[in-house]
């Protein structure tokens, strides 16, 4: 096999939305193409997971096949890692862009060469094709990602990752490393158990399984003290880099129910085919919650005007939402015209687009709530 460049290519194509790491073999003998090893790693640090998994690919037949792996991540969560073996050595990819990614590809199989490709295709899923496979022989995927974890509850941050697989593994392998946690990590997969895993002093565990079929999601569950900063240290070219976790306390205020409402109602043209039923929803729910308040309605396109006032009382709001309901779109936007009356909040409902003048509000001095 020739040298093999590799390139991160980034397209948005559309695909079933995969739930665990999927491999689709083209020919008749399918199924003599199978993933044999996954090993995963994982090191967190502070709040921020890194995942490498390593994926071996196994051709027990007798000719050189070709496969598609679609590989699933968490939303957000993007490839910062991808390698292929070539002649028995990992090579590492070279991320460029799209456009640039086609060219270096396209010229790449014109040499009769074979490219190693990744895209990004729909619900976070990534593709790449792996050929050859050799017969009797074996590739190696390796896709890495960087990912902020979220709390789990007040105590806990939590990881996830997902181990499901349609077939046994001749090797399945998790390493987990902790750096900051509080107390001992604590490992549980979807049937409250994780086979008695246990924790070094240093909160490092590994998992390994011969002829294993994952069939569960795992969470790992990361102790924190909400009251101490985390804080992580590390030395780059003579350079130190702190990084610094810690919960903000917020003070929480209860807000006064509002005796006087003004709705900014934008019944410019670009408004006519807005969600109108959605924003009618919403005001039900407020004013089935405030109960009883006063509200001044203005419209508001190429001009600013008052159009009514309405007295809300026990949630019904209905001469006001008939009055919505037929209001008539027509016109440009212009948000410079917007003159705020004495209220003590106003509700804005608009696209955002203002045509005829800056997009910018004028300011006020009480709550403006956009929609």
């Amino acid at each position: 096999m020739k040298k093999l460049l590799l390139i991160i290519l980034l397209a948005c194509n559309t695909i079933a939305k995969a739930q665990s790491p999927l491999l689709t073999v083209k020919g008749n003998d399918s199924a003599l193409v199978k993933m044999s090893q996954l090993l995963v790693q994982v090191k967190i640090v502070g709040n921020i997971a890194y995942t490498t998994a390593e994926m071996h690919f196994f051709n027990s037949g007798t000719k050189q096949m070709e496969a598609e792996l679609l590989f699933p991540l968490p939303e957000g969560v993007s490839v910062s890692r991808y390698a292929i073996d070539i002649n028995g050595k990992i090579r590492e990819a070279v991320p460029v862009n799209k456009s640039k990614g086609k060219q270096v590809f396209e010229a790449i199989e014109h040499r009769r060469v074979d490219p190693g490709l990744l895209e990004k295709v729909e619900g976070n899923n990534f593709k790449t094709r792996i050929y050859p496979i050799m017969p009797k022989g074996e590739r190696v995927v390796i896709i890495g990602y960087e990912e902020a974890l979220q709390f789990f509850d007040k105590n806990n941050l939590s990881y996830q990752f997902l181990s499901k697989y349609p077939q046994a593994l001749e090797k399945f392998e998790v390493k987990i490393t902790v750096l900051g946690a509080a107390t001992t990590p604590t490992i549980a997969n979807e049937n409250n158990n994780a086979d008695n895993i246990s924790w070094t002093p240093t909160n490092q565990t590994t998992f390994t399984k011969t002829n294993y079929q994952p069939a569960e999601k795992w969470t790992i569950k990361i102790p924190v003290q909400q009251d101490v900063p985390s804080v992580v240290v590390q030395t780059v070219d003579d350079q130190y880099y702190f990084y610094i976790n810690t919960s903000i306390e917020n003070n929480k205020i209860q807000k006064k129910t509002p005796a006087s409402i003004g709705i900014i109602w934008d019944n410019s043209l670009s408004c006519k085919n807005k969600d109108v039923k959605k924003e009618l929803a919403l005001l039900d729910a407020y004013f089935t919650s405030i109960k009883n308040t006063t509200v001044t309605l203005y419209l508001l396109n190429y001009t600013f005007s008052k159009d009514d006032n309405f007295v809300i009382t026990n949630g019904n709001w209905t001469a006001l939402k008939t009055t919505l309901q037929n209001t008539i779109f027509d016109g440009g936007t212009r948000f410079s015209q917007i003159n705020y009356a004495p209220h003590d909040e106003y509700l804005f409902f608009t696209d955002g687009l203002s045509s005829l003048s800056n997009t910018a509000l004028p300011a006020s001095k009480k709550p403006v709530y956009n929609y």
